[in-house]
């Protein structure tokens, strides 16, 4: 019986963290977005289909300031990484709720092999093992993040 760490859930994790930290991000930014996507991570299997942090949690949690994850925040709506499911117009101290799109996060991050994944075979395509080997911290540098394409992608090769 194998756990989770070995698990298809816990290399995409590690996959998308992974590239979050390659990513052409401040380290304000970078942290903000590790930490709604680890929120994300966290909640996504529950019983509620959507996150809904505070601004000031997540300053906590990330180490920067509120005008930080405002910031943050903005350029993940507007790069389609969070999108609001409802509160987005204010209320006072009700936290907006999001999901995450992934796969916009991963474009973000400069992973341009995402947009050929996902035209080709759609999202439900396990990883093995020796595609996971390309994201490891040690095989991966800011100058091939993008230029990875999975086996499974459409004309993708992993050399």
């Amino acid at each position: 019986m194998s756990g989770f760490k070995d698990s298809q859930e816990a290399n995409f994790r590690r996959m998308v963290r992974q590239a979050v930290r390659k990513g052409d991000f401040t380290k304000g930014e970078r942290d903000v977005t590790l930490t709604v996507i680890n929120m994300w991570f966290h909640h996504k299997g529950g019983p509620k289909p959507y996150i809904h942090p505070g601004r000031e949690k997540i300053a906590k949690k990330a180490g920067v300031t509120v005008k930080t994850v405002s910031r943050c925040l903005s350029m993940l709506r507007s790069a389609g990484v969070l999108v609001a499911v409802n509160g987005l117009s204010g209320g006072g101290k009700i936290a907006t709720k999001y999901t995450v799109n992934v796969w916009s996060l991963m474009t973000l991050c400069g992973c341009d092999w995402v947009d050929e994944f996902m035209r080709g075979r759609g999202e439900n395509v396990p990883l093995s093992s020796a595609e996971m080997s390309h994201c490891r911290r040690d095989k991966m540098s800011h100058s091939n993040i993008g230029t990875f394409k999975p086996a499974f992608a459409k004309g993708g090769s992993n050399a």
